[in-house]
């Protein structure tokens, strides 16, 4: 199912934060279809090179949202509580003799500058990778629905294209990336970073500053979508 070919060496192993393919430490397949688990984010396990990763990108809901007046730069500072919910798109990311970033996406129509060509070319200028790479992507999270599903995409792709290339990037250059991608990439970089199967955070300045907190147990939420699309732009005013 995954093909691979030449030793690497030792690598960093990705964990990311979600119950999506029933195992909730390992929702990262890849290399022959072995499912990467980053027991430990600082630990190395040597692989084989990969040529495909598929994974998981989760929404979000926002249990408070306060919106700040616009900045100098064009941002919001926000302030506000943070979750992931157990909705999810998936991504496969295969590499590919032509250059650049295509993307793939049945049932939807995507812009040309979408949040996953962002991250590739934000990706590509940190790291100085070279390589093009397809990516097929399987919507599950309602576009404008204030879910975050672009930008949950733009992290889980970030982090498939680490596992892919082998360029171990650390906290500090994957929120490097996510700046020039979008305000919300910064919370599910962490989420997925941190290995857990839900992850709440209190996340304010423009959305970097991300303080982990324990999540709440004693409710149940119920996601309605009414086919109404309402872009960040237009929320934030």
């Amino acid at each position: 199912m995954f093909c691979q070919s030449d030793v690497f060496g030792k690598r960093r192993v990705l964990r990311t934060a979600s119950p999506f393919f029933g195992n909730s430490r390992s929702p990262v397949a890849g290399e022959c279809g072995r499912v990467i688990d980053r027991a430990a984010v600082c630990g190395y396990t040597a692989f084989r090179m990969l040529h495909r990763v598929q994974t998981v990108a989760p929404a979000k809901i926002n249990l408070g949202l306060e919106v700040f007046p616009r900045r100098a730069d064009g941002y919001h500072d926000i302030a506000g509580i943070f979750t992931t919910v157990a909705v999810a798109d998936r991504l496969t990311v295969c590499r590919s003799p032509e250059k650049g970033c295509s993307v793939s996406c049945p049932g939807m129509v995507l812009p040309p500058d979408n949040t996953i060509v962002r991250a590739y070319k934000a990706f590509c200028v940190l790291t100085g990778i070279s390589e093009g790479v397809d990516v097929h992507l399987e919507k599950h999270i309602p576009a404008g629905g204030g879910l975050g599903g672009g930008s949950s995409d733009a992290s889980s792709f970030i982090q498939s294209m680490d596992i892919l290339f082998g360029t171990h990037l650390d906290q500090s250059s994957l929120n490097e990336i996510s700046a020039q991608v979008g305000s919300d990439v910064f919370f599910f970089t962490r989420a997925l970073y941190s290995g857990k199967s839900d992850f709440t955070a209190v996340c304010e300045g423009r959305g970097e500053k991300i303080t982990e907190i324990q999540g709440r147990k004693d409710f149940s939420v119920l996601l309605v979508f009414p086919n109404v699309n309402v872009s960040t732009k237009e929320a934030y005013g």
